[in-house]
């Protein structure tokens, strides 16, 4: 609980300088990267790409039981006193908005957090696709060459017997 603590009120008030959450390695270099390095930086890349699947839940739990909550609240004091016939109805829409709207904010929350991490992510899996799209021409420009051999592999030598017959 105290690291979960911590976490958050680093990412709250910004980390110091030399203190990072998560160590995001550097992608970009100057000298040119295989094409297989590139291919394993992209999946990496989607593999930290975070879902939005989580935040989109608390959204629409918390909102229905806020909004449901609401309503049992608003028909609660429709009917002008708090009877005990009304009290549960007034109870439940308590209860609903004091659930739904701590989730559904913190939904809120989680989704514009990762909404702004899965822009930074395609902007660096766009440069390394292009990078990766760059490599491969390269490669396919380059006409194939076999490497030069050291001169005394050049060739036989002329006492050089290789068989006798």
């Amino acid at each position: 609980m105290l690291s979960l603590t911590l976490v958050a009120v680093l990412a709250g008030i910004g980390a110091p300088q030399g203190v990072h959450l998560v160590d995001a390695p550097v992608l970009m270099t100057e000298a040119p990267v295989s094409v297989a390095q590139l291919q394993v930086d992209l999946d990496a890349l989607k593999r930290l790409r975070p879902s939005l699947g989580g935040g989109v839940a608390l959204v629409i739990v918390g909102g229905s039981g806020a909004l449901l909550g609401g309503l049992f609240v608003a028909l609660a004091l429709s009917f002008g006193s708090v009877a005990s016939s009304v009290l549960p109805l007034l109870v439940l829409g308590v209860v609903g908005l004091a659930i739904g709207l701590p989730l559904a904010v913190i939904g809120t929350w989680l989704l514009i957090n990762r909404v702004e991490e899965r822009g930074r992510i395609d902007a660096l899996s766009a440069t390394l696709r292009v990078q990766l799209l760059e490599q491969r021409a390269r490669e396919q420009r380059q006409p194939f060459s076999l490497p030069a051999l050291p001169p005394q592999v050049l060739g036989p030598l002329p006492d050089l017997v290789l068989a006798r017959f």
